[in-house]
This record gives C-alpha cells, sequence and structure tokens, in this order.
C-alpha cells in the first residue's frame, strides 16, 4: 500500500475513532503497525510530511541559486581558459559550497568531475 493512501486511511480510521478508548491500539492492530508508525501516519497528515518538505525547499534553493545566482557566472567564465578565468572558476565553486551547494550537485551543473571540485575546495 503507498504510504500517503495508507497515511489517509488511518488518519480517517483515528477521526472516527477519536472519542472511544484505545483508539490507535485499534487503528495500529487493523493496518498491522506499531502504535508509534500508527502516530508518525496521524502526525504525517496532521502537520504534513515535514522530512519531504525540508528535502524539497532544500533542492529547490539550490536550483534557484544555480540558475539566478551561479549559471551566467560560470557560462561567461567558461568562455575562455586562460589563467584569470580559471581563478575566477574556482572562486565560483568555492562561492557555491558557501552557499550550501552540495559538491556533487556543483559537479552535475558546472560539468566539472567531482574530484575537481573537491580539488577547487580545498
Amino acid at each position: 500500500m503507498e504510504q500517503q493512501t495508507k497515511d489517509a486511511k488511518i488518519y480517517a480510521m483515528y477521526i472516527k475513532t477519536k472519542g472511544t478508548k484505545n483508539t490507535v491500539n485499534d487503528i495500529a492492530t487493523k493496518f498491522e503497525c506499531s502504535r508509534i508508525a500508527a502516530y508518525d501516519s496521524i502526525n504525517r497528515v496532521e502537520q504534513g510530511n515535514q522530512t519531504m518538505i525540508l528535502k524539497a525547499l532544500v533542492e529547490a534553493r539550490n536550483e534557484i541559486l544555480w540558475k539566478y545566482q551561479f549559471q551566467a557566472i560560470w557560462t561567461a567564465l567558461n568562455t575562455e581558459n586562460t589563467p584569470e578565468f580559471k581563478a575566477e572558476r574556482v572562486e565560483t565553486v568555492k562561492r557555491m559550497a558557501d552557499a550550501g551547494m552540495p559538491t556533487g550537485l556543483i559537479a552535475s551543473k558546472t560539468g566539472v568531475a567531482r574530484s575537481t571540485v573537491m580539488i577547487y575546495l580545498k
């Protein structure tokens, strides 16, 4: 059973039996899960899935940083391969890392090998 569907069914049963005794115990027994898992499902429905929300926000933030802050700079710096441009590329990679972008994402967005990004960050 898909997690969202299961959470919705657990929450619906919780609402129906909210005033009765052993509500969560009965729900856990019916859905063959522990009481803690039943409470987690209820909390996910009531408060939203905070883990997934935070993950999506971080991913969106990194995409926005790349698109509106670093992409144009990186495109301009890849036009020439002089020492000045290389130094600027290294500084741009360091600024990306300082902004909180993971090294794997920096490598994939810039087209530079991950090991090169790690060397730039030293």
